[in-house]
């Protein structure tokens, strides 16, 4: 059974990389459980390592640690693909290679790590994706501009959710499914920022894109999260008559999918109608005042020239001028002599430290005058010290008269 499953790995790793045969791998997964959780396969294990069939003997620690590790080792070479394909968007692939680790039996926590390294990299898009969209929300919410320059700032924020987020947290959902957290949590950021853009429209009047936009926040908001209840709320006070009803998982997860597949553009709410160009004191100005305006002056440009042709009016600056600069092509270049080197006679250093003949010391010299002092218990002093020859024994003989001293005068 071991062998049999081995090979039956080994053979779909080498002819079906894609995972394209999934009723092969579940098979092969399903025969690597049953020698996992067969206890006679660890029983024969040991009792042959206890014979000397191996070099080292395993414990029955050992034993049971390589027993967890099994189906990290099996699926290892799986997820590594399912986490690259999503890194490279390829959807198709990794739902193929998610699909094979759902189907293969694997502990909660295994799974859990797997779904969470292949499916965060993805989460992270669609929340960058997400702030792009509404970046530009926030600061058309007050100021002095038109009622309609501020909805044309709103429906360009609407429709970049639309037609850029929605589809990736559609194909999203379709891959990690509705009760994925990841996916909760993707679809309850964008119902924040849709909640955020209602709240604009509704209070600059735009009361019926404000109501379409919370009905599709609320379906997205998980049930139970603070957005689904701020959402709730606010559909409340907008439109009483609105019956809500309390939404479970089965509900939410149906809501879901059905908002996250329809594309349609609602009529009338988000035309394209460019805003007014707003003129320096707040008025606004049509296309014909532009236009007016531009030949005003160029009207009195016109006039100008005219005026200074025909001599009424001098449009020439007084005073001198200086004359053009002119370029000199015939350029020629001053010779310049540079001088030779003297030449100076090399310097004859001797070196820092010559050597000494043998038997010849090199010392010092002493200064005139200086004596050697004799250090008491220092035998190198004692030594450099002059040599003293030994005094005579003093007796009768040896002894000298006191010369006598030269009598004074």
């Amino acid at each position: 059974r071991h062998d049999a499953a081995l090979f039956l790995l080994a053979a779909l790793h080498r002819l079906d990389p894609d995972f394209k045969q999934q009723d092969e791998w579940t098979r092969a997964y399903a025969l690597w459980r049953e020698v996992v959780e067969h206890e006679e396969f660890w029983s024969l294990l040991v009792a042959a390592d206890l014979k000397g069939e191996f070099e080292q003997l395993a414990t029955f620690g050992e034993v049971k640690e390589l027993r967890g590790r099994v189906p990290r080792l099996l699926t290892t070479t799986v997820a590594e693909r399912a986490r690259d394909t999503a890194a490279r968007d390829d959807f198709v692939a990794c739902d193929l290679a998610l699909t094979l680790l759902r189907g293969a039996a694997l502990p909660n926590a295994l799974l859990d790590e797997y779904l969470d390294a292949t499916l965060g990299p993805v989460e992270d898009r669609i929340e960058r994706l997400n702030d792009e969209a509404f970046c530009w929300v926030g600061l058309y919410y007050g100021g002095d501009e038109a009622n309609d320059q501020r909805k044309y700032h709103f429906d360009q924020a609407w429709k970049n959710f639309h037609w850029r987020v929605k589809p990736q947290l559609k194909r999203f959902f379709h891959l990690a499914g509705g009760d994925n957290h990841n996916v909760r949590r993707s679809c309850e950021r964008a119902a924040d920022k849709l909640s955020e853009l209602a709240a604009a429209y509704s209070r600059y009047g735009f009361t019926k894109e404000s109501l379409h936009i919370f009905r599709q926040a609320r379906a997205l908001a998980p049930p139970g999260s603070a957005s689904a209840s701020f959402v709730e709320e606010r559909l409340r006070s907008l439109d009483p008559p609105l019956e809500l009803r309390e939404r479970h998982d089965a509900d939410y997860i149906a809501a879901l999918e059905a908002e996250l597949g329809d594309l349609r553009t609602p009529s009338k709410l988000f035309e394209e109608v460019k805003p007014s160009v707003s003129s320096q004191n707040g008025d606004q100005e049509t296309l014909g005042g532009c236009l007016a305006q531009a030949a005003f002056y160029a009207l009195m440009i016109v006039s100008c020239f005219a005026l200074d042709k025909c001599g009424i009016i001098n449009m020439k600056k007084s005073g001198s001028r200086y004359p053009p600069s002119t370029m000199n092509f015939n350029y020629t270049a001053p010779r310049i002599v540079i001088p030779p080197m003297p030449r100076l006679e090399p310097l004859n250093i001797p070196p820092l430290t010559s050597p000494s003949p043998p038997g010849k010391t090199r010392r010092r010299p002493r200064p005139a005058g200086e004596r050697r002092r004799a250090i008491p218990g220092n035998d190198t002093n004692a030594n450099m010290a002059r040599p003293v020859s030994p005094l005579e024994p003093i007796n009768a003989n040896t002894v000298s008269t006191r010369p006598t001293p030269p009598p004074k005068k």
